[in-house]
Protein backbone atom coordinates (compact mmCIF):
# COMPACT_ATOMS: atom_id res chain seq x y z
CA UNK A 1 0.00 0.00 0.00
CA UNK A 2 2.72 2.69 0.84
CA UNK A 3 3.91 1.85 -2.72
CA UNK A 4 1.22 2.89 -4.18
CA UNK A 5 0.86 5.94 -2.00
CA UNK A 6 4.51 7.05 -2.78
CA UNK A 7 3.30 6.49 -7.10
CA UNK A 8 0.36 8.49 -6.96
CA UNK A 9 2.30 11.02 -5.07
CA UNK A 10 5.44 11.28 -7.70
CA UNK A 11 2.33 11.05 -10.36
CA UNK A 12 0.72 13.93 -8.85
CA UNK A 13 3.77 15.54 -8.01
CA UNK A 14 5.36 15.19 -11.90
CA UNK A 15 2.02 16.64 -13.36
CA UNK A 16 2.43 19.61 -11.11
CA UNK A 17 5.69 20.19 -12.17
CA UNK A 18 4.83 20.21 -15.83
CA UNK A 19 1.63 22.14 -15.60
CA UNK A 20 3.58 24.80 -13.84
CA UNK A 21 3.83 28.10 -15.60
CA UNK A 22 7.24 29.91 -15.66
CA UNK A 23 6.09 33.60 -16.85
CA UNK A 24 8.70 34.68 -19.94
CA UNK A 25 8.43 38.62 -19.94
CA UNK A 26 9.90 40.56 -22.58
CA UNK A 27 12.28 43.06 -20.80
CA UNK A 28 11.30 45.98 -23.26
CA UNK A 29 10.01 43.69 -26.02
CA UNK A 30 13.25 41.37 -25.74
CA UNK A 31 15.85 44.32 -26.30
CA UNK A 32 18.45 41.67 -28.08
CA UNK A 33 15.94 40.97 -30.80
CA UNK A 34 13.96 44.00 -31.42
CA UNK A 35 14.14 47.48 -31.14
CA UNK A 36 13.68 47.93 -27.51
CA UNK A 37 10.67 49.70 -26.10
CA UNK A 38 8.92 50.40 -29.36
CA UNK A 39 5.39 49.35 -30.79
CA UNK A 40 7.45 46.31 -33.63
CA UNK A 41 9.50 45.67 -30.14
CA UNK A 42 6.26 44.53 -28.66
CA UNK A 43 4.55 43.03 -31.31
CA UNK A 44 7.52 41.03 -32.24
CA UNK A 45 7.67 39.70 -28.40
CA UNK A 46 3.89 39.14 -29.12
CA UNK A 47 5.10 36.85 -31.73
CA UNK A 48 7.91 35.51 -30.21
CA UNK A 49 5.55 33.81 -27.73
CA UNK A 50 6.42 36.20 -24.84
CA UNK A 51 3.89 35.81 -21.80
CA UNK A 52 4.12 39.63 -20.76
CA UNK A 53 5.48 43.37 -21.90
CA UNK A 54 7.99 44.86 -19.76
CA UNK A 55 8.54 48.79 -20.40
CA UNK A 56 9.07 51.72 -18.31
CA UNK A 57 6.60 55.11 -18.62
CA UNK A 58 7.62 58.57 -18.58
CA UNK A 59 5.64 61.99 -18.97
CA UNK A 60 6.44 64.88 -21.37
CA UNK A 61 5.94 68.53 -21.26
CA UNK A 62 2.76 68.48 -22.24
CA UNK A 63 1.39 65.58 -19.44
CA UNK A 64 1.57 62.63 -22.29
CA UNK A 65 2.72 59.58 -20.90
CA UNK A 66 5.32 57.59 -22.92
CA UNK A 67 7.58 54.21 -23.21
CA UNK A 68 11.10 55.06 -22.91
CA UNK A 69 13.51 53.79 -20.34
CA UNK A 70 16.31 56.78 -20.34
CA UNK A 71 15.51 60.00 -18.82
CA UNK A 72 16.97 61.88 -22.59
CA UNK A 73 16.36 62.00 -25.91
CA UNK A 74 19.07 61.75 -27.92
CA UNK A 75 18.04 62.45 -31.19
CA UNK A 76 16.72 65.83 -29.40
CA UNK A 77 20.26 66.86 -28.26
CA UNK A 78 19.95 64.83 -25.01
CA UNK A 79 17.00 66.59 -23.86
CA UNK A 80 15.00 65.33 -20.89
CA UNK A 81 12.10 63.57 -22.12
CA UNK A 82 9.68 65.99 -19.23
CA UNK A 83 11.46 69.16 -21.28
CA UNK A 84 9.87 67.55 -24.39
CA UNK A 85 6.80 67.88 -26.37
CA UNK A 86 5.23 64.61 -27.10
CA UNK A 87 4.95 65.91 -31.22
CA UNK A 88 8.63 66.29 -30.99
CA UNK A 89 8.86 62.55 -29.58
CA UNK A 90 6.62 61.48 -32.77
CA UNK A 91 8.38 62.84 -35.34
CA UNK A 92 11.97 62.37 -34.26
CA UNK A 93 11.95 59.01 -32.42
CA UNK A 94 10.39 55.69 -32.49
CA UNK A 95 8.90 56.20 -28.68
CA UNK A 96 5.68 55.07 -28.39
CA UNK A 97 3.01 56.74 -25.95
CA UNK A 98 1.89 54.74 -23.47
CA UNK A 99 -2.09 54.73 -24.96
CA UNK A 100 -0.81 53.53 -28.19
CA UNK A 101 0.73 50.21 -26.29
CA UNK A 102 -1.82 49.91 -24.17
CA UNK A 103 -4.27 49.51 -27.47
CA UNK A 104 -1.94 46.96 -28.49
CA UNK A 105 -2.58 45.15 -25.22
CA UNK A 106 -5.73 45.12 -25.61
CA UNK A 107 -5.79 44.22 -28.85
CA UNK A 108 -3.17 40.81 -28.69
CA UNK A 109 -4.65 40.21 -24.94
CA UNK A 110 -0.43 40.53 -23.99
CA UNK A 111 -0.45 41.26 -19.94
CA UNK A 112 1.93 44.49 -19.65
CA UNK A 113 4.71 44.70 -16.68
CA UNK A 114 4.85 48.85 -16.36
CA UNK A 115 7.59 50.49 -14.58
CA UNK A 116 6.96 54.37 -13.55
CA UNK A 117 10.21 55.70 -13.84
CA UNK A 118 11.35 58.65 -11.48
CA UNK A 119 7.67 59.98 -10.81
CA UNK A 120 9.41 62.60 -8.87
CA UNK A 121 10.08 64.28 -11.87
CA UNK A 122 6.72 63.85 -13.63
CA UNK A 123 3.52 65.51 -11.38
CA UNK A 124 0.36 63.74 -11.59
CA UNK A 125 2.30 60.49 -13.81
CA UNK A 126 0.72 58.15 -11.37
CA UNK A 127 -3.10 59.42 -11.39
CA UNK A 128 -2.25 59.41 -15.54
CA UNK A 129 -1.44 55.73 -15.31
CA UNK A 130 -4.52 54.35 -13.41
CA UNK A 131 -6.42 56.19 -15.53
CA UNK A 132 -5.13 55.05 -18.90
CA UNK A 133 -5.02 51.36 -17.48
CA UNK A 134 -8.67 52.08 -15.95
CA UNK A 135 -9.76 53.55 -19.50
CA UNK A 136 -8.92 50.85 -21.41
CA UNK A 137 -10.18 48.14 -19.27
CA UNK A 138 -6.79 46.14 -18.66
CA UNK A 139 -6.32 46.17 -14.81
CA UNK A 140 -7.01 42.33 -15.04
CA UNK A 141 -3.64 42.03 -17.40
CA UNK A 142 -1.45 44.79 -16.12
CA UNK A 143 1.46 44.76 -13.01
CA UNK A 144 2.97 47.53 -11.97
CA UNK A 145 6.49 47.80 -10.86
CA UNK A 146 8.70 50.06 -8.96
CA UNK A 147 11.64 50.36 -6.90
CA UNK A 148 10.40 53.12 -5.07
CA UNK A 149 8.08 51.37 -3.09
CA UNK A 150 6.05 54.52 -1.47
CA UNK A 151 4.66 54.69 -5.34
CA UNK A 152 2.95 51.29 -4.82
CA UNK A 153 1.48 52.30 -1.22
CA UNK A 154 0.17 55.19 -3.08
CA UNK A 155 -0.79 53.02 -6.16
CA UNK A 156 -2.49 50.43 -3.82
CA UNK A 157 -4.31 53.38 -1.76
CA UNK A 158 -5.81 54.25 -4.46
CA UNK A 159 -6.50 51.51 -6.73
CA UNK A 160 -6.39 48.03 -4.13
CA UNK A 161 -7.65 45.67 -7.27
CA UNK A 162 -3.95 46.61 -9.51
CA UNK A 163 -1.13 44.00 -9.13
CA UNK A 164 1.94 45.20 -7.86
CA UNK A 165 5.65 44.23 -8.31
CA UNK A 166 8.47 45.53 -5.57
CA UNK A 167 11.42 45.51 -7.53
CA UNK A 168 14.56 45.20 -5.63
CA UNK A 169 18.65 45.20 -6.55
CA UNK A 170 20.23 44.42 -3.66
CA UNK A 171 19.56 44.11 0.18
CA UNK A 172 16.88 42.59 -0.10
CA UNK A 173 15.78 40.40 2.99
CA UNK A 174 12.11 38.52 4.19
CA UNK A 175 11.92 41.54 6.87
CA UNK A 176 11.41 44.39 4.29
CA UNK A 177 8.79 43.00 2.14
CA UNK A 178 6.35 45.08 1.12
CA UNK A 179 2.64 43.91 2.12
CA UNK A 180 0.61 44.91 -0.56
CA UNK A 181 2.76 43.84 -3.54
CA UNK A 182 2.03 40.76 -5.43
CA UNK A 183 5.15 40.11 -6.94
CA UNK A 184 8.95 40.38 -5.55
CA UNK A 185 11.17 41.48 -8.64
CA UNK A 186 14.87 40.31 -7.48
CA UNK A 187 17.83 40.13 -9.81
CA UNK A 188 19.65 37.18 -11.57
CA UNK A 189 22.47 37.13 -8.75
CA UNK A 190 23.65 34.50 -6.98
CA UNK A 191 23.18 35.98 -3.18
CA UNK A 192 19.23 35.36 -4.58
CA UNK A 193 19.63 31.73 -5.51
CA UNK A 194 17.75 30.75 -2.05
CA UNK A 195 15.28 28.17 -2.64
CA UNK A 196 14.17 28.76 1.17
CA UNK A 197 13.97 32.52 0.82
CA UNK A 198 11.29 31.71 -2.67
CA UNK A 199 9.45 29.22 -0.10
CA UNK A 200 8.92 31.63 2.37
CA UNK A 201 7.80 34.09 -0.49
CA UNK A 202 5.33 31.92 -1.87
CA UNK A 203 4.37 30.98 1.57
CA UNK A 204 3.49 34.77 2.03
CA UNK A 205 1.64 34.58 -1.17
CA UNK A 206 3.89 36.51 -3.17
CA UNK A 207 5.44 35.35 -6.56
CA UNK A 208 9.16 36.02 -7.38
CA UNK A 209 10.02 37.37 -10.81
CA UNK A 210 13.85 37.35 -11.44
CA UNK A 211 15.17 40.47 -13.90
CA UNK A 212 18.44 40.32 -15.83
CA UNK A 213 21.35 41.98 -14.68
CA UNK A 214 23.59 41.55 -17.76
CA UNK A 215 24.40 38.79 -20.50
CA UNK A 216 25.42 36.48 -18.13
CA UNK A 217 22.05 36.41 -16.74
CA UNK A 218 20.72 34.85 -20.03
CA UNK A 219 22.39 31.13 -19.48
CA UNK A 220 20.92 28.26 -19.60
CA UNK A 221 22.38 26.98 -16.77
CA UNK A 222 22.04 29.70 -14.65
CA UNK A 223 18.32 29.67 -15.33
CA UNK A 224 17.82 26.18 -14.74
CA UNK A 225 19.35 27.00 -10.96
CA UNK A 226 16.76 29.32 -10.28
CA UNK A 227 14.17 27.78 -11.93
CA UNK A 228 15.07 24.55 -9.62
CA UNK A 229 15.01 27.24 -6.80
CA UNK A 230 11.32 27.92 -7.49
CA UNK A 231 11.35 31.26 -9.62
CA UNK A 232 7.62 32.12 -10.91
CA UNK A 233 9.50 34.30 -14.21
CA UNK A 234 12.12 36.02 -15.92
CA UNK A 235 12.37 39.25 -17.82
CA UNK A 236 14.86 38.70 -20.20
CA UNK A 237 16.38 40.48 -23.27
CA UNK A 238 15.79 37.28 -24.86
CA UNK A 239 12.85 34.69 -25.41
CA UNK A 240 13.37 32.07 -22.09
CA UNK A 241 12.64 28.98 -24.86
CA UNK A 242 15.43 30.30 -27.11
CA UNK A 243 17.59 30.46 -23.92
CA UNK A 244 16.58 27.11 -22.53
CA UNK A 245 16.93 25.29 -26.10
CA UNK A 246 20.62 27.28 -26.43
CA UNK A 247 19.48 29.23 -29.54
Amino acid sequence: MKYFIAIVWLLLSTNAAANSKILDIAHRGYAALNPESTLLAFQKAHEQGADGLEFDVRQTQDNVLVVTHDANVPALANRAVEDSLFSELYMETDIPSLEEVLTFSQRSGQMVWLEIKQSHRYPGIIDRVLALINQYDLKDVTVIQSFNHNDLKIINDKQPDLKLLALYTSGFSLNNVTPYSDYIGLPIAQVYLDPMMIRQLHEAGKQVIFWRRNDRSENKQVLERFIEAGADGFMLDRPLKAIMQNR
